[in-house]
């Protein structure tokens, strides 16, 4: 019999800050405190701009506000358990690891969506949702993050030898439903889109590009 083997699979990282509540009300009530002030707005918005959809500038985490910090240590924490994991690095080098990144976040109105893209000159990117906004039963795909298969080729052809591919090995897309506290991690190469928001509060999320060096580690080219 034949084995099965896993190639080309693409690690992503799912974590959950317990109990966030406070957390993500400071951050909400600081993010409308910037929006109130007419200087964070994105001049160059990575999406037509629309009145559903707002987008701050990339330098989030270079606030002060504590709120921010907060996240931004525990999203640095997180994406170092993971990069610790699938690199194989050993414990020595976790602290030898140098994070850098642009930070934003979103406001989504009803209706509010982002289409597909990704982040190609960075290696990791993460998305943090202070507030999920709701979704109404007859909408059950209302504002999931989907991630599109990294392999264009992978289904061109298709039939009965190839059409129900189950798990790693589908040719599908992934969707996934953050609510309030849920983090998300992805190579930043993976395309990806928000679907339209369809719940009745706003959505909020923060999203990040990183890129990470360390003394330790020699890149080959």
């Amino acid at each position: 019999m034949a084995k099965i083997t896993q190639n080309f699979s693409v690690p992503m990282g799912l974590a959950k800050v317990e109990n966030p509540q406070q957390l993500n009300s400071e951050l909400r009530n600081y993010f409308h405190f910037l929006v109130d002030s007419k200087k964070n707005r994105n001049d160059l918005p990575t999406q037509p701009e629309r009145m559903d959809l707002y987008e701050s500038k990339f330098d989030l985490f270079e606030h002060k506000d504590r709120a921010v910090q907060s996240i931004k240590t525990l999203m640095h924490n997180e994406l170092k358990d993971i990069i610790m994991q699938v690199n194989g690095y050993p414990e020595s080098i976790r602290s030898t690891l140098n994070i850098k990144q642009h930070a934003w976040f979103h406001i989504t109105l009803k209706n509010g969506y982002f289409t597909n893209h990704n982040h190609p000159m960075a290696s990791w990117s993460g998305i943090y949702c202070v507030s999920g906004g709701g979704r109404p039963q007859n909408f059950p795909e209302s504002a999931v993050t989907r991630f599109f298969h990294p392999n264009p080729n992978s289904n061109y052809y298709m039939d009965a030898g190839n059409a129900s591919i189950q798990g790693v090995f589908s040719s599908g897309s992934v969707n996934f439903q953050l609510e309030a506290g849920d983090m998300a991690f992805f190579p930043s190469y993976l395309m990806h889109e928000v679907s339209p928001h369809k719940g009745d509060s706003e959505r909020i999320t923060i999203a990040v590009n990183f890129w990470i060096d360390s003394d330790q580690i020699k890149v080959r080219i």
